[in-house]
């Protein structure tokens, strides 16, 4: 797959973007609750949301639960930014403002240290 010049991306949202409208039931002791604040300040933020090749985020929208959305599509994902989505959960088991926080600042660290133009 990662030879494929073809495939196609989307992005998908770690904390689903519409959880009442979609298929995706949120467990609040596992999803923080969808309030206006986590709304505006994290739900679109970059430690939210991941690349998903486009065959796999029509199957993950179909999920029901998150747990089996991180086991199935997290950690068997084909790429390295979705199958390490489970190591930054609080706790283990929940994604809340800390997880996205966290991959934020590695998402971040990340980029400047492979773009950065001065590293030799």
């Amino acid at each position: 797959m990662p030879g494929d010049r073809h495939l196609r991306y989307s992005i998908e949202h770690i904390a689903p973007q519409n959880p009442k409208e979609g298929k995706v039931v949120t467990d609040l002791a596992i999803l923080p609750a969808m309030t206006e604040a986590f709304s505006l300040t994290w739900l679109h933020s970059l430690g939210n949301l991941t690349f998903d090749p486009l065959s796999a985020q029509y199957k993950t929208n179909r999920i029901v639960r998150f747990p089996e959305k991180i086991q199935r599509f997290f950690q068997k994902a084909p790429l390295i930014t979705q199958n390490e989505l489970s190591d930054f959960l609080t706790d283990g088991n929940r994604w809340d403002e800390k997880s996205i926080e966290k991959r934020s600042q590695k998402v971040v660290n990340f980029a400047l240290d492979y773009w950065n133009p001065h590293k030799v």
